[in-house]
């Protein structure tokens, strides 16, 4: 951890590397290479905070993304989406898939990523506020972005558009969340 307060700019950098990485993960459209982007772009702001940072940082989205793309595939090709249709309009099925989906995917990313921030955070027990902040950050964003790049989609009949926006929206919402608490977490250090 550095020596100095936090950074004014970190929380500002930290939105901005959050909206840019996101949406550029969800542009490209590949599950296996662009979760690694976010992670990389918050590894690279995160190490001028933290002194010896793990690498291992830059898989922590990863994990969550391709979590939520595997519950996601399953809730809207099995019975949810049946279900879920005889009731609401099947729209908001989507919304409400992709919502509880990312709710998973930042519970499962904030507990990785606190494995690594622990380390350098003076109080341990802080790690369910981590992960609470992580998923909140994801389930916000998750229902923000679909909600509107599913409008996208539909009005401009443009995927690439529909991804992006999602990309812009989720990564800055989430950006906000999540940047409040670390900001507040960087600035009780261990050493």
């Amino acid at each position: 951890m550095s020596n100095q307060q936090t950074n004014d700019n970190f929380w500002t950098e930290w939105v901005l590397v959050n909206a840019v990485s996101f949406c550029v993960c969800f542009a490209m459209i590949s599950l296996f290479i662009t979760p690694i982007v976010p992670g990389l772009a918050q590894w690279l702001i995160l190490k001028k905070q933290i002194n010896r940072l793990s690498r291992w940082w830059m898989l922590t989205n990863f994990v969550g993304v391709f979590v939520v793309a595997i519950v996601f595939f399953y809730l809207l090709n099995y019975n949810f989406r049946s279900f879920c249709t005889k009731y609401v309009d099947s729209n908001v099925c989507w919304v409400i898939s992709y919502t509880t989906c990312s709710a998973i995917g930042g519970a499962i990313t904030g507990a990785y990523q606190w494995l690594l921030l622990r380390r350098h955070i003076l109080l341990a027990n802080l790690w369910i506020v981590w992960t609470l902040t992580s998923a909140l950050g994801w389930t916000i964003s998750g229902a923000l972005s679909s909600t509107i790049s599913w409008n996208v989609s539909v009005i401009a009949s443009n995927l690439v558009l529909a991804l992006v926006s999602f990309g812009i929206i989720f990564g800055t919402v989430n950006g906000i969340i999540t940047g409040i608490v670390l900001v507040w977490l960087l600035q009780r250090p261990r050493y």
